[in-house]
């Protein structure tokens, strides 16, 4: 299937060996809780979205293969640059300051989703905040919250027919669809997509251990999503 990507200044987590077991991802909500004199509670949601946290392990079966750098070269590992990969983007980060995009290797796409309604007749409007959906239930519909940036838009449709990508591209956010052309029919939008989550690292500093001469392990790599 044809895609259409956009460049984006913004760095992309390094593509690393297959992830140690576990991997931790959470969702974090904010809520507010008061319990007056009489025991009852008050609730208050201070977030509508939640972010998502992320801990990943680097080690056992899956170690970061580095050259070390002042030592003739091996040449089992010639070539492998995975802890500078890694070590890199915290470092051009600058620590928990800096932000970037991760791929979630277990979600990353959405097919069918829908993105707003094009008018033929006024068509005022022609940016549209691009979501994805999550779970499908307790509640119907699902869960829906704001991409936090696209990597590629596979498919844009309209009333169900298949646009040119030539009339639509992405906002400087890579948040929201933009139609820069004239669709010609009426009808629902429906986008398919790869997204990443935009995050930043929770701490400034990074712990790398050498389990053998050019073997590397990171056993907390942890961030988390942050709001375009």
């Amino acid at each position: 299937m044809s895609y259409i990507q956009f460049p984006d200044p913004t760095p992309i987590f390094p593509t690393l060996p297959p992830l140690a077991w576990s991997v931790h991802k959470k969702t974090v909500m904010a809520s507010r809780v008061t319990v007056g004199a009489t025991g009852r509670e008050s609730q208050l949601a201070c977030a509508v979205y939640p972010r998502w946290e992320f801990t990943l392990t680097y080690g056992g079966n899956s170690w970061l293969r580095e050259q070390t750098q002042n030592i003739v070269p091996d040449p089992t590992v010639a070539g492998f640059t995975e802890l500078e990969a890694i070590s890199g983007l915290f470092l051009a980060c600058k620590g928990a300051y800096g932000e970037f995009y991760y791929e979630d290797p277990d979600d990353n796409s959405r097919l069918n989703q829908p993105a707003g309604n094009w008018n033929l007749a006024t068509h005022t409007t022609t940016v549209f905040p691009l979501s994805f959906t999550w779970g499908s239930g307790p509640f119907s519909p699902a869960f829906s919250m704001p991409v936090m940036g696209i990597n590629t838009l596979d498919a844009v449709y309209i009333g169900g027919n298949l646009q040119s990508s030539s009339i639509y591209t992405l906002d400087s956010t890579r948040t929201q669809l933009v139609l820069t052309g004239t669709p010609s029919n009426n009808g629902n939008i429906v986008v398919n997509f790869h997204f990443y989550f935009r995050c930043r690292f929770l701490d400034d500093h990074m712990d790398y251990n050498q389990f053998v001469q050019n073997l590397w392990e990171a056993r907390e790599v942890r961030f988390e999503s942050v709001k375009p």
